[in-house]
């Protein structure tokens, strides 16, 4: 619901993996680093809302 709030873009897991398997994906997981380390989608870039800059998202906002 958050996300909804927020504006924010989500996905199910079933549909983030039938993503990855047609083309590049990137995966943003903003929880904090101590509950990516514990938990996370493979290869997904962790970015702490509580410290990340705008030059650590990817460039190309459109990308998937």
């Amino acid at each position: 619901m958050f996300a909804l709030l927020m504006g924010l873009k989500t996905i199910s897991p079933g549909r983030l993996q039938r993503m990855r398997q047609e083309q590049p994906v990137t995966v943003v997981d903003v929880n904090s680093p101590q509950s990516w380390m514990k938990a996370r989608v493979p290869g997904a870039l962790n970015l702490d809302p509580a410290s990340f800059r705008d030059g650590d998202l990817p460039a190309d906002k459109e990308a998937p």
